[in-house]
């Protein structure tokens, strides 16, 4: 199958392909526009036409055969025509701010899981240790509001390293409240303070079984 082909497959809705290349990292670039004539303002629900300026974005997308994939999207800004300010058109499957495709987020997720360690899951997807922290740690808070029936009597307490800081911010941990009987998590706080253990103390049930 030509690679345009298997690029279209492989675009997010309401997007049409400009071409395929080459990134000077080697990832594949699939450089894309959205295909929407109109789109509705986000303040007013007014719907607009009127294109104020164009911008590029580029956005990280789960790998396909093991190569890293690239979104380059020439995104549109409108003009509201009844509150009269720009908004930059959405594109389905990223949520506003962020520079990865949820798919992408969620491909990390999984081989979290199942790879044998998180440098292999870093090196795989070109992620900074920050992002893959952060994705692993809500990705375990969902598991663990899913799973949490148990009401352990003996919990243990710890603080773990999160993210290193630099000259701009400080070095993060997080607090972890664990399940001494059978070993699992039970709830985890960003930081480490004593407000931060209180936090993470307060939110998990069954707490008043703990002796």
């Amino acid at each position: 199958m030509p690679e345009s082909s298997l690029a279209q497959m492989y675009l997010l809705p309401e997007m049409e392909l400009i071409r395929v290349g080459r990134g000077p990292t080697g990832a594949t670039d699939f450089v894309v526009r959205m295909t929407s004539d109109r789109e509705v303002c986000p303040k007013c629900a007014t719907v607009s036409r009127s294109v104020y300026d164009r911008r590029w974005v580029t956005i990280k997308d789960e790998p396909m055969r093991r190569t890293a994939v690239r979104l380059l999207i020439h995104k549109r800004r409108f003009i509201c025509p009844n509150c009269k300010k720009p908004f930059t058109e959405p594109v389905g499957g990223i949520i506003k701010g962020k520079r990865t495709t949820e798919r992408y987020t969620r491909a990390v997720q999984e081989a979290c899981d199942d790879f044998v360690d998180l440098k292999t899951v870093r090196e795989r997807f070109r992620c900074s240790g920050g992002y893959l922290y952060q994705v692993l740690c809500r990705h375990l808070e969902l598991k663990l509001r899913q799973k949490r029936t148990d009401r352990p009597e003996r919990v243990g307490i710890d603080e773990h390293f999160f993210k290193r800081g630099n000259g701009f911010e400080r070095t993060r941990f997080v607090t972890m409240v664990v399940n001494q009987t059978n070993g699992r998590p039970i709830e985890v706080a960003d930081g480490k303070s004593g407000a931060d253990v209180e936090t993470a103390v307060a939110r998990f049930s069954g707490r008043e079984n703990v002796r």
